[in-house]
């Protein structure tokens, strides 16, 4: 069997493990996300559901997908960086129903699976279409879909407060190096085009941290973080305030 190949363009994190640990994972905007995202999860598919077949796509350490390993469903994961997939399991620990996959979504071939969570892991991939499309495919019908993914539109507002004007209109493409702003942050409107083209049905939409990207930050780590976890939850699907979050997180369910 070849070895499988992924887009030239698509970010590897082997070179960024303990960084992306620390920065993302280990503080205060990765805790929110997480929590923000596994609140959301857990109204719309519950870990309590009926046994599943899963697929966390590039889901690097596997928080999420853990929780549902635990309560007994078969979870795949599937990273490029076999680096974030060791990270996870010295994180995490061993699970007998958990399988890894060290190779890119694109190239995964396995039986379709009932749930697909692909969260931070679209604004990394060049061809966003095709990988969009080759999730489709992962999935069986009425199969369901989390889809988490950087905003291009709250870059731009946040290039726009720091007052880059001439950078509002760039080329959005901007993580090189060592950087952690993504390559290519999505325009939630081409997304959703593109899930509808592959057969999705939107089922709810929501925003990521609405506000919390855009106060400063000697005054965030002052709030009392309760307080602010739940003006997010509750900001979340308000327009505009979801429009404006740093992440879109889409749920969706094959026709």
């Amino acid at each position: 069997m070849s070895k499988p190949k992924r887009h030239p363009g698509d970010r590897n994190f082997d070179d960024l493990v303990h960084r992306f640990s620390n920065r993302i994972t280990n503080s205060l905007k990765g805790e929110m996300r997480l929590h923000l995202v596994q609140t959301e999860l857990e109204a719309w598919c519950p870990p309590t559901t009926p046994p599943m077949v899963m697929l966390d796509a590039g889901g690097g350490f596997g928080a999420l997908s853990r929780l549902y390993a635990e309560a007994g469903h078969q979870v795949h994961i599937c990273d490029i960086s076999n680096e974030m997939l060791q990270h996870g399991q010295q994180l995490h620990g061993e699970q007998s129903n958990m399988t890894h996959h060290v190779c890119p979504v694109q190239a995964l071939d396995i039986e379709a699976v009932d749930l697909i969570l692909c969260h931070a892991v679209l604004e990394w991939v060049e061809d966003q279409a095709q990988f969009i499309a080759h999730l489709s495919r992962l999935l069986r019908p009425k199969g369901r879909l989390s889809l988490l993914f950087y905003n291009r539109h709250a870059l731009r507002f946040k290039r726009m407060l720091y007052g880059e004007i001439e950078r509002l209109f760039a080329p959005c493409e901007t993580g090189h190096g060592k950087s952690l702003t993504p390559c290519y942050p999505c325009d939630p409107n081409q997304i959703k085009e593109w899930l509808t083209q592959c057969q999705f049905e939107l089922e709810s939409e929501s925003g990521i941290r609405c506000i919390s990207d855009y106060i400063d930050p000697s005054i965030l780590k002052t709030m009392d973080k309760n307080m602010l976890f739940e003006a997010e939850r509750l900001l979340s699907t308000q327009s505009p305030y979801r429009e404006m979050a740093r992440y879109i997180h889409i749920r969706a369910r094959k026709q």
